[in-house]
């Protein structure tokens, strides 16, 4: 989402956009639900696809410092996200995107589902958009080598001077 407002802002300064599983938009009938309401079994639901790669998340993270680390990066996300969701302003300023776009959006993305993805498709002009199968909002812990063949794949096709200095 920061990334889109950016490529708005500044589209001489943008050579490439990848939106993964981005919010900022308001879809209708497509709420974001509040990550800070709900519990932990019900944030695992909305964020994860596949409860094991949710299990191994958790587990990764029981020591304190990764507990506060976490805890410091929702509150992050809080400040910058929380009420609304979206900037009100962004789905009709996103025709003003001049670089090749890919929106890469997880199948089962509970917390922002494919639809959000299928409107930055159609409100950026060029943009593609690709569905990640079987994984949820936490594409890079539950696919992280999907996620990445697809940024490489973008970025060879799309922004073919720039994937020499990969």
């Amino acid at each position: 989402w920061l990334a889109a407002e950016l490529a708005v802002t500044y589209p001489e300064r943008v050579s490439g956009l990848v939106l993964l599983n981005a919010a900022g938009l308001h879809v209708e009938g497509a709420l974001i639900p509040d990550l800070a309401a709900l519990t932990r079994e019900r944030l695992t639901e909305t964020v994860f696809h596949d409860p094991q790669a949710a299990e191994a998340y958790y587990q990764s993270r029981v020591r304190p410092e990764e507990r506060l680390r976490q805890y410091r990066a929702m509150t992050t996300t809080a400040l910058i996200a929380w009420n609304p969701w979206f900037d009100p302003k962004l789905q009709r300023r996103l025709r003003r995107v001049q670089c090749p776009t890919l929106a890469l959006w997880a199948e089962h993305d509970r917390l922002i589902p494919p639809v959000y993805g299928e409107v930055y498709r159609d409100a950026i002009p060029g943009a593609r958009l690709e569905i990640l199968p079987d994984c949820g909002h936490m594409a890079p812990i539950e696919r992280p080598v999907a996620v990445a063949e697809a940024i490489v794949r973008f970025v060879r096709e799309a922004l073919p001077d720039n994937a020499a200095s990969e």
